[in-house]
């Protein structure tokens, strides 16, 4: 059994068959069967900022984290910290005559920054919904006759591994090889190996040799085929599993225009727009005035505002869009351009509420829409759009037609007539 303990310049009272490394050092973790992360270390709990929301080195927490993120089969323990005092503002003390950290707070005071600014850094992300929530108080936890200290405890869990005399949760465990622990488990090497056994990780049974491993009596070989043809089905499953996850974060971005606003919501937009109608939209500046101008062809252009809002469609919306509509007329005709435009508003009304319980655009905003001549393109519109487009990527030239031809609110019978069903 190999186990690394990574740490900042900390003296343990353990023997010699243990590899330890530093944070900004540590070895291969897969070269080990458990590496262990000690966060109690005072020197960890330093920064320069104002305010306690960072460490000093918490480049080293990002890049242990890169580690972590790419281990095949090893057992990670995250050892979190005691109630130690979190030193920052580091500054000039005129009283000292030299610069030195100016203010300092209790972990116990700062728990939802430590955890959710400081240790979420080193969490690896395929940890979904991490839930480490921290609460202090002072608890004993007692494992096969050794007693545990720990300053802090989670909330109640699952998949609780440990409990104090007080029945609070001292370990939790995740994604199967994952470890998060308060108790004091590297005070001694009684304490690591008795807390090792309570979590299964090693057994006081004697281990065998390599030799006796390879001495193939009965039905070995036939199982140790079986094992390695499981394994490669497991290793493929993993990379099918990976690839669909992807997807779905793929999907789940294109999705978002259903709910988001703002920045991300009009770059989401300009990128679908872009392969829909088949246009680069990269050289456009945003001026604060419309946001997007589409060139199609030398005689037309689509010029569109995008929003996401909490309310319905006002005709303050479409009326803006007239102004960009009619600013834009405006600009061609100095230029003694000739130009046909057209004004699309593409918007995610109601965007908080489910899609499937959102009220429909009201009669009058479509009114004046067509009034306008201007053409009114829910997200839910543009994704259906899209869905069109993933499946038959030529159907950009009927885009363009459906957004030139049609005013008002573009519905799905107007979507099916121009791409089907």
């Amino acid at each position: 059994m190999k186990i690394q303990i990574i740490s900042y310049n900390e003296k343990y009272k353990l023997g010699n068959t243990f590899t330890f490394s530093e944070f900004s050092q540590p070895k291969s973790l897969d070269e080990f069967n458990i590496n262990i992360i000690d966060l109690r270390s005072k020197e960890i709990w330093y920064t320069h900022a104002k305010s306690p929301d960072t460490i000093n080195k918490i480049n080293d927490f990002l890049n242990l984290k890169i580690m972590l993120e790419k281990i095949q089969s090893t057992i990670t323990i995250i050892v979190f910290p005691q109630n130690i005092n979190f030193q920052y503002n580091y500054g000039y003390s005129p009283s000292a005559g030299d610069s030195k950290y100016l203010s300092q707070m209790e972990l116990k005071n700062n728990l939802s920054s430590m955890t959710k600014n400081i240790i979420s850094k080193l969490i690896p992300n395929f940890i979904t919904e991490p839930n480490y929530t921290l609460f202090y108080e002072n608890t004993s936890t007692i494992i096969n006759g050794i007693e545990f200290t720990a300053s802090f405890n989670f909330e109640k869990h699952h998949e609780a591994v440990t409990l104090s005399k007080s029945s609070k949760v001292t370990t939790i465990q995740r994604n199967n090889n994952f470890y998060f622990t308060t108790l004091d488990i590297l005070s001694s090497e009684e304490h690591l190996m008795g807390f090792l056994k309570e979590c299964k990780l090693i057994s006081d049974k004697e281990e065998y040799p390599q030799w006796l491993h390879e001495y193939k009596i009965l039905n070995d070989n036939q199982l140790s085929e079986l094992v390695k043809e499981k394994e490669n089905i497991i290793e493929n499953a993993k990379d099918e599993i990976k690839v669909a996850k992807d997807n779905l974060n793929s999907n789940l971005e294109y999705k978002s225009i259903l709910y988001t606003n703002d920045k991300q919501l009009e770059n989401q937009i300009i990128k679908m727009l872009e392969q829909v109608l088949n246009v680069d939209l990269s050289s456009f500046i945003d001026e604060k005035n419309e946001d997007f101008l589409i060139e199609i062809g030398d005689s037309f252009e689509f010029i569109g505002e995008i929003k996401g809002i909490s309310s319905n469609i006002r005709s303050e919306h479409i009326s803006q869009l007239e102004v960009h509509y009619r600013k834009r007329l405006d600009e061609l005709q100095e230029k003694k351009i000739t130009k046909k435009i057209k004004a699309l508003l593409i918007i995610n009304p109601l965007r908080r509420i489910p899609i499937n319980d959102r009220e429909a655009v009201h009669e009058n905003q479509i009114k004046l829409a067509e009034r306008n001549e201007s053409l009114i393109i829910t997200t839910k519109s543009l994704l259906n759009i899209y869905e069109f487009f993933v499946s038959d990527k030529s159907i950009s030239k009927k885009c363009i037609e459906m957004f030139k031809n049609e005013i008002g609110l573009l519905t799905d019978d107007m979507i099916h007539k121009y791409f089907g069903e």
